[in-house]
C-alpha cells in the first residue's frame, strides 16, 4: 500500500467557493484533508492506494485534468508518495 499526498494550487484568484468545490471533488475521489483527525495544510490531500508503486505522474496529470475541467481552468498538482512519515506532538 502507498500513502500519497497531493498539493493543489489554483492559479489566479479563486474564491473560497471554488476551493470548497475542489475539496468536495477531491473527497469524492477519496483524497482527504485530514490524517488521524488532524487537518493538512490548505489544498493538501492524502489518499491510500493499494499499489506499492503507483504512477505518480499519471495521477498528477489525471487530477490536473479533472480540476481544470470541473473546478478551475489553471492549476498545478504535486503528488508525493510517502515512504515513511511521522507527526510531532502539538506545542
Amino acid at each position: 500500500m502507498s500513502q500519497l499526498f497531493a498539493r493543489v494550487e489554483l492559479l489566479g484568484s479563486p474564491s473560497e467557493e471554488v476551493y470548497e468545490k475542489l475539496h468536495a471533488e477531491m473527497e469524492r475521489l477519496n483524497w482527504y484533508r485530514k490524517i488521524n483527525g488532524k487537518a493538512l495544510p490548505h489544498a493538501t490531500y492524502q489518499a491510500t492506494f493499494t499499489s506499492d508503486a503507483p504512477d505518480l505522474m499519471e495521477l498528477a496529470k489525471t487530477l490536473k485534468a479533472m480540476i481544470e475541467q470541473k473546478i478551475w481552468t489553471k492549476s498545478l498538482v504535486l503528488v508525493i508518495r510517502s515512504a515513511d512519515w511521522a507527526k510531532s506532538a502539538a506545542g
